[in-house]
């Protein structure tokens, strides 16, 4: 029997009692009832990709089982297009398994995919396809894409700024199939454009840290850093190479290209200053700036009196000499004007016989101590001072400090006298202020060329004046008006050395007229001048030295000879030759100044000094 199993035959249609014989010898009519099972066949059933619904179809029927009405599947984006018998899907659809089928079965599910609607939201961009109309599993479809100014296009995505899952490429190409079942909204992704920052630094170092090289129309405002260049000054960012218009001091948030950066620069203005360290400067000047663009110059010398320029120095040390300044170079420059003081030279005109004192420098220069000159010494003479002119005209006692030129000198030399020699103008030499062995002489030193009037020796005419004189003019003699009188005003008139000054005050007290003082300074026998009237010591000098040496003096005994030495306005000092009562020889005698009126007439020997 289709659709069952034969279970044996029964007596009964109960199916109590199952015949399986007919024992030999049974008689009467039998009836044998069939018994059926029937068949449990399978019901398979082939999803294709899809979920089983819930409760599930059966997986059993019999022939004897109710019609089935099939249950439709589900599956994620299709939508059921029906249960075939055939893996090909032909023919009708089976909806249900009748009453009375039989035989397993083979259920095939057939799947039609769903299409939906996928939105662009397009994220500030323009253009391209709005939306298009996606079949589930299937890759997507074609479309455009969108732009937007200043960014790249990275493609849509379910999710903004490129989260959730990605459904087209940059390209709008498919980057997978579509797998949601549902009407969506993808969103694009944008890039931001990088773009370029050049720098273009002319020579210049960039700042620390470096400004950027590339920016976004997303990035933050740049505010541009200033780079360096040694000896210039930062002027600016530029667009442009020719640097003009106005400089770039930040990039705004917002812009969007590719830039070029120019560096503007301006040349450090850079002063020099002179220190002339007393000098003066040259003419034309040295430039008082510079920049590190300015061509390589010379420095100029500066000149000085008396000193010779040894170079410009960078330090007031002078370790480091500068002679120009290149093209280079840069920053405020202090330069130190360095001397060397002219070396002047000193020439001492020396015969052979003639030793330098080794003490007299042969060259100073005006930074040089005040020169003290020495005395050379030269056998026979001694001496009487450097001259500047080989005529004794002007003495050099010292080269002074701050001099400034080379020097030549010339020794004065004046010959060696004995006291008794003949003096250079024919008299005899009678003193001698070197001479330790005089006591009058304590007061006056040595002779020294040095002094205003140096002298050494003194030398007395050889005769004396032919004519008495009277010590005051004669046309006051015996006049007792004190307004005629003189008196010498020296309280010491009286020593040696004084017999000059004596004379000369007399003769200008008396304004040239006729007395024994302007006779002997006039020396009107020996026509010669320098003459003088001894003081009261000089003659006593002159007295004892002829006394010892009579010979040639031309001394008469007796004979009373004036001094220029007074005692009061009417009285002077005289001395003469007397006999010794004791010895009966020739004695110098002082002449008492009482007795010694100035109107009286004596003799008067002149002397002279040298």
């Amino acid at each position: 029997r289709t659709g069952y199993t034969f279970a044996g035959w029964f007596a009964e249609n109960t199916f109590s009692t199952q015949v399986t014989t007919i024992a030999n010898g049974s008689s009467g009519n039998k009836d044998i009832y069939a018994k059926w099972t029937p068949i449990t066949y399978t019901l398979t059933y082939h999803l294709n990709s899809g979920t089983a619904p819930s409760p599930d179809n059966p997986a059993t029927y019999t022939i004897e089982t109710s019609t089935i009405t099939l249950k439709n599947p589900n599956r994620t984006g299709y939508t059921f297009a029906g249960w075939f018998d055939n893996s090909e899907l032909t023919g009708s659809a089976v909806t249900q398994i009748p009453l009375g089928s039989y035989g397993n079965k083979n259920f095939y599910a057939n799947w039609t995919a769903n299409t939906y609607t996928v939105t662009f939201d397009k994220q500030s961009g323009s253009g391209g396809s709005d939306s298009v109309t996606a079949t589930f599993a299937a890759t997507m479809p074609t479309a455009t894409y969108p732009i937007r100014y200043a960014y790249t296009f990275e493609g849509y995505f379910t999710a903004i700024e490129g989260a959730g899952t990605q459904y087209y490429t940059k390209d709008m190409a498919s980057s997978r199939a579509w797998d949601l079942a549902s009407h969506t909204t993808l969103y694009a992704k944008w890039t931001p454009i990088t773009y370029t920052l050049t720098y273009h630094l002319n020579s210049g170092t960039a700042p620390s840290p470096n400004n950027p090289a590339t920016y976004t129309i997303e990035t933050s405002t740049i505010t541009l850093a200033n780079p360096t260049r040694t000896g210039y000054t930062f002027a600016g960012w530029f667009d442009n190479s020719g640097m003009t218009g106005t400089a770039v001091t930040q990039i705004p948030s917002g812009s969007s290209e590719n830039k070029d950066l120019y560096a503007k620069w301006t040349p450090i203005t850079y002063n020099l200053t002179y220190h002339l360290n007393s000098g003066t400067a040259p003419s034309p000047d040295n430039p008082a700036t510079y920049t590190i663009e300015t061509s390589t110059f010379d420095l100029a010398d500066p000149a000085r009196d008396y000193y010779a320029f040894n170079g410009w120095y960078a330090e007031p040390s002078f370790n480091t000499q500068v002679s120009t300044i290149t093209q280079g170079s840069y920053g405020d420059r202090n330069l130190y004007a360095k001397w060397l003081p002219i070396e002047y030279t000193i020439t001492y005109v020396l015969k052979q016989d003639m030793i330098n004192h080794a003490d007299n420098p042969s060259s100073y220069t005006v930074e040089s101590d005040t020169i003290t000159l020495k005395d050379p010494t030269r056998q026979g003479y001694y001496f009487g001072g450097w001259y500047a002119e080989s005529t004794f005209t002007t003495l050099v006692l010292t080269i002074p400090a701050g001099s400034h030129c080379s020097i030549t000198l010339y020794p004065k030399w004046n010959q060696l006298y004995n006291i008794g020699d003949s003096g250079p103008k024919g008299g005899k030499i009678f003193l001698d202020r070197n001479d330790d062995t005089w006591n009058y002489l304590t007061h006056l030193g040595d002779y020294n060329y040095r002094d205003a009037d140096a002298w050494r020796y003194m030398e007395a005419a050889n005769s004396d004046l032919a004519v008495l004189y009277t010590w005051i003019p004669a046309d006051i003699v015996k006049s007792w008006d004190n307004g005629h009188m003189f008196e010498l005003s020296d309280p010491v008139k009286d020593r040696i050395g004084y017999g000059k000054a004596n004379t000369d005050e007399v003769c200008t007290f008396y304004d040239g007229k006729t007395n024994h003082a302007c006779y002997a300074a006039r020396d009107l026998n020996h026509g010669l001048d320098g003459w003088f009237l001894p003081s009261l010591n000089e003659l006593e000098a002159m007295l004892q030295v002829f006394l010892a040496n009579p010979e040639g003096n031309n001394f008469v005994a007796r004979r009373m000879y004036w001094s220029s030495t007074d005692a009061t306005h009417d009285q002077a000092c005289s001395m003469q030759y007397d006999y010794d009562p004791i010895e009966g020889s020739l004695r110098v005698e002082l002449i008492l100044l009482t007795e010694q009126n100035k109107w009286e007439a004596r003799y008067v020997r002149p002397v002279r000094r040298f």
